[in-house]
């Protein structure tokens, strides 16, 4: 039996919910609340029905299964008049005596604004990429010959130079290198999307014991680093790698003026995620101004201070989502910080 035209319409411009109520034994649905479209959608085929005659079948045999085992669904379908219907059914009863309860809703609109928000983020990102990488580019051959001019300069003969010429020509050497790591951190930052993920299991702990080795070789000072015997994450080894790679640069920087720096990375199993940490004991930050860490270009300290171009808590950041993950820090002023995030385990 067909549902006639005062059937409900997803397009339409008030959105429909309703509940109903299946007896498998005899076929009949009935709603909740009670409706004069709803008199014509009162037994299983015009319940079927409303969603379009492709999925139909699937409909029927997800119905069917928690109708004869028991358990519950809910997915979206096509509807039978364009836009798309949210199906949600669960049993109830036993044997001949269940019953199947459920809910159909009009999702078209909240389904197409989804949509439109992704587009807009994806079409901004992909922006930001492209100005980042061709800023990059476009940066290099010049900042080269900045500083590769400076330093011959600096080579000269003491007395070509003025004295300040000569106090001027490190600071200018610096500056450019720095501008170097920026721009290698943006080409960094702008290749995250184009890179192909090939997810495997990776121990985070063996993999921060190795960062923690050569970040104590460069630094040349001994920083207590604890973690597990293991730290099983599911993710893209190289990316997995950059992410700890920033995040224990950072923690072995911002340790530097600690009696006994101490770094510890950790992690626990929840809700079919992992949740690691990464925690230490240095300069901290203000939580007034935690919504700023993962910004691109955002410092929280003065570069007089400590190194960096503000860019490394953005990567982590952008490697987080490209795992569908979340990412967050607390922390306060010279009381340390944690920097945690979650990956789904699969």
């Amino acid at each position: 039996m067909e549902p006639a035209s005062a059937s409900p319409d997803p397009q339409a411009a008030q959105a429909f919910f309703a509940y109903w109520e299946w007896t498998p034994a005899t076929g009949q649905v009935n709603w909740r609340p009670n409706a004069p479209w709803r008199a014509t959608v009162d037994d299983f085929q015009s319940l079927l029905a409303l969603v379009d005659e492709s999925v139909r079948a699937d409909l029927a045999a997800a119905l069917r299964s928690i109708a004869a085992n028991g358990g519950s669904f809910a997915r979206d379908y096509p509807a039978a008049t364009g836009g798309v219907l949210q199906v949600c059914a669960a049993a109830a009863g036993q044997d001949a005596a269940r019953t199947v309860w459920g809910m159909v809703q009009d999702l078209t609109r909240a389904r197409a604004e989804e949509a439109a928000l992704r587009r807009a983020a994806d079409t901004a990102r992909a922006d930001f990429d492209a100005f980042a990488y061709a800023v990059s580019h476009d940066l290099r051959a010049p900042l080269r010959a900045i500083g590769g001019f400076s330093e011959v300069l600096l080579e000269s003969e003491p007395g070509t130079l003025e004295a300040n010429a000569r106090q001027y020509l490190p600071r200018i050497v610096a500056a450019t290198r720095r501008m170097s790591q920026l721009l290698d951190d943006l080409l960094q930052l702008a290749r995250l999307n184009r890179a192909e993920m090939r997810p495997d299991w990776v121990d985070l702990a063996a993999l921060g014991r190795e960062i923690a080795a050569r970040l104590d070789a460069q630094s040349e000072r001994a920083v207590q680093f604890d973690a597990p015997a293991e730290l099983n994450a599911w993710g893209d080894p190289k990316l997995l790698e950059a992410l700890l790679q920033h995040l224990l640069h950072n923690a072995w920087k911002f340790t530097r003026r600690a009696a006994a720096p101490r770094v510890e990375l950790g992690g626990v199993r929840e809700n079919g995620a992992l949740r690691c940490y990464v925690r230490d004991n240095g300069v901290g930050f203000d939580p007034e101004y935690g919504d700023k860490l993962f910004q691109p270009l955002q410092r929280l300290h003065r570069a007089e201070d400590f190194e960096g171009s503000g860019v490394g808590l953005s990567v982590v950041k952008r490697i987080v989502e490209r795992h569908s993950g979340e990412v967050g820090a607390s922390g306060a002023e010279n009381q340390g910080a944690t920097f945690w995030f979650r990956l789904p385990l699969s």
